[in-house]
């Protein structure tokens, strides 16, 4: 560690052994060595010493790459959080590798902070930091969406299946768009998670039929008077459509995993195939069945592909199910 540390010595800018002591240094370095030589990445978010209510810090670290706060601030606004202040410094690795460390000082609203204080420290740290890791790196949709992430306590792949049925409603026809949906889910954001939770458990490998079906109809009906409690004709209309593509939903690939063990990676598009007869408001003529495929294009925006069907499924299993995009 000593030898680690000396090799830094003269790596850091002044401004760094200014602003940093010595531990945190170490965390530092020790981030530093484990990243990729090109676009590696690393994050690390949380409670500064001392802070005020609201105030939170991030750190990226980077391997090969240098940004800008332009590049930073899209992502980081679309998580609802303000940035308030940057501070860049630039190391080369013990490897020659040019690296930096960015910290950056953001701010949370007041609801934001009250909806945070049931949730777990660790897990609210983790999910940020890998919903940044998800935008970042292209894997997911760069939207409101991702609010939900903190507001909702979802983690990135939950906030895309929302944004999945999203995509479906503007299939649909829908006059809301795509934005207004967003920051209707947003706004109710315990629906929101109570809408994934009912997805989950719909599909859910590990349940047995008859407690799938016991805890849906549970978790239906309680969102079912949960939408009843909202105000605006708009938001009602919205919430019922997508507690209606959920439930008209029989099959998805959002379980599968590139693994023999399951535990592996999940697939970089999500499938569904939905009864269009359970589809309130869907425009004839209604096919049998329809598939429903959303994945991130190279641009890093969801792009849909939605297959119909007249004749009846050969498919079986009613949680592993995937077409090609």
């Amino acid at each position: 560690i000593v030898d680690l540390a000396q090799r830094y010595t003269d790596t850091f800018p002044q401004a760094y052994r200014e602003d940093f002591d010595a531990a945190t240094a170490l965390a530092d370095i020790h981030r530093l060595e484990v990243l990729a030589p090109q676009d590696g990445l690393d994050l690390r978010f949380g409670l500064p010493v001392g802070a005020e209510p609201g105030q939170r810090r991030l750190k990226l670290y980077l391997a090969g790459q240098q940004i800008t706060l332009s590049q930073v601030l899209p992502v980081l606004q679309q998580m609802d959080v303000e940035v308030v202040d940057e501070r860049p410094y630039g190391v080369v690795r013990s490897d020659g590798v040019p690296c930096w460390i960015y910290d950056i000082g953001l701010l949370l609203d007041r609801a934001l902070v009250h909806q945070l204080a049931d949730q777990d420290v660790d897990d609210v740290q983790r999910r940020f930091c890998e919903a940044f890791a998800a935008a970042w790196r292209g894997a997911c949709e760069i939207d409101h969406l991702n609010a939900l992430v903190l507001r909702a306590g979802l983690n990135w792949q939950q906030a895309a299946v929302l944004r999945s049925y999203v995509h479906y409603l503007q299939q649909m026809r829908s006059p809301y768009s795509q934005h207004y949906v967003g920051e209707v889910l947003v706004t109710h954001s315990d629906i929101a998670a109570a809408l994934i939770a009912l997805f989950e458990v719909r599909f859910d490998p590990v349940l047995d039929a008859v407690s799938r079906d016991n805890r849906q109809e549970a978790f239906a009906s309680r969102l079912a008077i949960m939408i009843d409690e909202v105000a605006g004709l708009d938001a009602d209309r919205i919430l019922r459509s997508l507690l209606a593509l959920v439930r008209a939903t029989s099959r998805t690939n959002y379980y599968v995993r590139d693994s023999s063990d399951g535990v592996g990676v999940s697939r970089p598009y999500l499938v569904f195939k939905l009864d269009p007869k359970a589809v309130p408001r869907l425009p004839e003529p209604r096919p049998e069945f329809c598939s429903y495929s959303a994945g991130v294009s190279a641009g890093g925006s969801q792009a849909p592909v939605v297959k119909s069907w007249r004749r009846a499924s050969s498919l079986s299993s009613p949680h592993l199910f995937a077409v090609s995009r």
